[in-house]
C-alpha cells in the first residue's frame, strides 16, 4: 500500500485506519471478498441497486444478482465520481468497486 500511497500521492492508508476504505491482499483483486462484504452490508441497509464497472466485473455482477440484489452498469467519468461523492441520502447507497486499484 505505501508504494500505491506514493505513487497516487492519495492516502490510502489513514483512508484504511480510519474505517473508510476496504483492501485486500495480494496484487489482484479478491472477489469473494467483495461479494461477502457487500452481502454483508446488504443485511444492515437497504441497498437498492450496485453498481459496477462495465470492465471486467460481469462475472461478480452475475454473483450479486443470484444474491437478490440489483446490479447496474458503472461508467467511470469525473461528473459520475461527483454525483456519488456529493450524495448524502442515507436511505440509498451504491456500493462500487474499482478493480484498477484492488479497493473495496
Amino acid at each position: 500500500m505505501s508504494q500505491r500511497v506514493k505513487r497516487d500521492s492519495v492516502p490510502y492508508d489513514v483512508w484504511v485506519k480510519q474505517g473508510l476504505l476496504k483492501t485486500t491482499e495480494g496484487n489482484v483483486v479478491d472477489y469473494a471478498f467483495i461479494e461477502k462484504f457487500i452481502d454483508e452490508l446488504s443485511t444492515r441497509y437497504n441497498i437498492r441497486e450496485v453498481a459496477y464497472d462495465r470492465w471486467g466485473a460481469t462475472q461478480m455482477s452475475q454473483n450479486l444478482e443470484r444474491l437478490g440484489l440489483v446490479v447496474v452498469p458503472f461508467g467511470q467519468n469525473t461528473s459520475v465520481y461527483y454525483r456519488l461523492a456529493t450524495c448524502n441520502n442515507p436511505h440509498y447507497i451504491k456500493v462500487y468497486w474499482h478493480s484498477r486499484f484492488n479497493i473495496v
